[in-house]
């Protein structure tokens, strides 16, 4: 046997410590790629619906860096840190099986992936129809969110399924989410076919157009509803006189809501007004009357009926009306008495104004806020509240309401307009004018309107422009103290203090109790005043359908 020396020895014991080493990277190696465990929650062939949160736990000794989750091997999230997981709406998504990967990625970029089959089921293969009628009974239950996760089921299976839509705007205007009322009916191509989803619509562009955030888009906003009210409307005016035959009065009552007053007038005419008439066609005429000005008609018709005592509440509300726009409040609220303690909600809303303009405001406002829980639906209630509120927060969202509601009267327009005067931004004259232009626009002899432009241009130094319109102002009313005061500003803004004096003398005159300044007072003054204290020209309105509210 051959003898092996010393260093023979230790070149063997070096070879294998080199091989044991190696087989302990090796397998150091191999354990770190085995070390990444991935465990989900679902299992292969699980359900998944509406909006999913997929979470995948995920275990390394050497740390991990990233997770990525793919659907059908297309990248839709990448996280980097506990808990991984990835929220999935599957209604973005065609229903049935789909492959759901997630990749786990350690520290020295080593990988591991697992693949599930996942089935997205949302119940649209049982029809439309059905998942709809949870989503009803959803809100009706004000469980919103079960209402939100129906409707997008619905709409994915019928993505122009107006009820749906309506259903889901209602949620998010219940959440005052009004971008998202919007945008529930916008993506519906055939909402021109549904009169209901377009005053919805209306109504939720004009909440959004008051957005705080919206001010540089208010009056294009403000004009495309006008438009798409417009475009209802008179639609929705054919359909009635096509399907109201002879019906005189449903015919003036459409004519009326379309802001057709004349054309209104016309029809309830054809009634007439003798003794044998009923209160309910005189009611109509006689606000006709006033809504288009003629106050002495309007009173040649109620009183009659007033004196015999044959009035009812209609009468006396339409009466009350008369009485408010001529600034007799205290006889309005005396005359409106008996139906505040019937609780009438034209009565309340008419009794508000006739309040706030006496300077009782706390009564005010507890009057418009029994009208409002009466008829939450009527917008001169919401009115009256805006006009009789000192909480400016309520007032601003009560104006809000209503011009949100309101169709073709302009009294929430133009004061509004004033209130946006009030704030004082050269930025914001612009856009008061241009809300005055769309009430002169539609009504050209809204005397309001004009008085308010004149003001603004007054304002604005801007004379010539505001002596045309002072003018016109004069012919048709040269005693009103309001113009008389109007006048006034505009002596002073020439510099002309001789006839500024005079004009000013002539408004203490005509209205001491109201108009007692020593001095002209500038001209967005003046207009705050006319609108939040004066209350002469509120251009408060009755409509039929609140008079003679229908029965569901």
């Amino acid at each position: 046997m051959r003898q092996h020396g010393l260093g023979f020895h230790l070149r063997a014991f070096g070879t294998l410590c080199s091989l044991l080493l190696m087989g302990c990277f090796l397998l150091t190696a191999g354990q770190a790629h085995a070390a990444i465990q991935i465990v989900l929650e679902k299992n292969e062939g699980d359900k998944i619906s509406d909006v999913t949160v997929l979470l995948a736990k995920v275990i390394s000794n050497e740390g991990i860096d990233k997770v990525e989750f793919r659907v059908d091997d297309e990248l839709r999230y990448t996280d980097t840190s506990v808990p991984y997981e990835f929220t999935w709406d599957t209604i973005k998504d065609p229903e049935g099986a789909h492959t759901f990967s997630v990749t786990a990625y350690d520290a020295n970029n080593v990988s591991k992936r697992v693949n599930i089959k996942l089935i997205i089921d949302n119940g649209i293969a049982n029809g439309v129809a059905e998942v709809a009628a949870k989503a009803k009974e959803a809100l009706q239950e004000k469980d919103t969110e079960t209402a939100i996760k129906y409707c997008r089921r619905a709409l994915k299976g019928d993505p122009n399924n107006i009820e749906v839509a309506r259903i889901l705007g209602t949620v998010y205007a219940g959440k005052k989410d009004w971008t998202k009322a919007v945008a529930a009916l916008e993506k519906i191509q055939n909402i021109e076919t549904s009169f209901p989803a377009m005053r919805d619509m209306a109504y939720y562009r004009m909440q959004r157009a008051l957005l705080p955030d919206n001010a540089a888009n208010l009056f294009s906003d403000i004009s495309i509803v006008d438009e798409l009210r417009h475009k209802i409307h008179e639609q929705n005016l054919k359909d009635i006189i096509q399907k109201s035959g002879s019906d005189t009065l449903a015919i003036g009552d459409a004519y009326f809501h379309s802001g057709h007053y004349d054309e209104a007038l016309k029809e309830y005419v054809k009634v007439g007004d003798s003794e044998t008439s009923t209160n309910p066609a005189l009611a109509r005429l006689a606000l006709a009357y006033i809504t288009t000005g003629d106050n002495d008609r309007a009173l040649r018709i109620l009183r009659p009926r007033m004196r015999s005592k044959k009035d009812d509440s209609q009468i006396r509300a339409v009466y009350a009306l008369m009485l408010i726009r001529t600034r007799q409040f205290e006889e309005a609220k005396t005359l409106l008495a008996r139906d505040l303690t019937d609780q009438y909600p034209p009565a309340l809303a008419l009794a508000a104004v006739a309040s706030a303009a006496l300077g009782k405001k706390k009564e005010a406002v507890a009057f418009a806020n029994d009208a409002i829980s009466l008829a939450p639906n009527s917008v001169e209630s919401h009115y009256a509240l805006a006009i009789a509120a000192t909480d400016i927060k309520v007032s601003e969202q009560a104006m809000a309401q209503a011009l949100s509601m309101n169709t073709f009267h302009w009294g929430p327009y133009l004061n509004f307009a004033s209130r946006i005067l009030v704030s004082r931004r050269t930025d914001r004259f612009e856009m008061a004018l241009n809300l005055t232009d769309l009430v002169l626009k539609n009504d050209p002899k809204n005397l309001h309107a004009k008085q308010l432009q004149a003001l603004i241009y007054l304002h604005q130094k801007k004379v010539g422009d505001a002596e045309v319109l002072i003018r016109t102002l004069l012919m048709v009313e040269p005693t009103a103290p309001d113009i008389l005061m109007t006048v006034c500003v505009y002596y002073d803004t020439k510099g002309d203090g001789t006839r500024a004096s005079q004009a000013l003398d002539n408004v203490r005159k005509a209205d001491p109790l109201h108009f007692d300044s020593i001095a002209p007072p500038p001209p967005i003054k003046h207009a705050d005043y006319l609108n939040r204290t004066w209350l002469g020209r509120t251009g408060f309105f009755l409509n039929p359908g609140t008079l003679f509210p229908t029965k569901n």
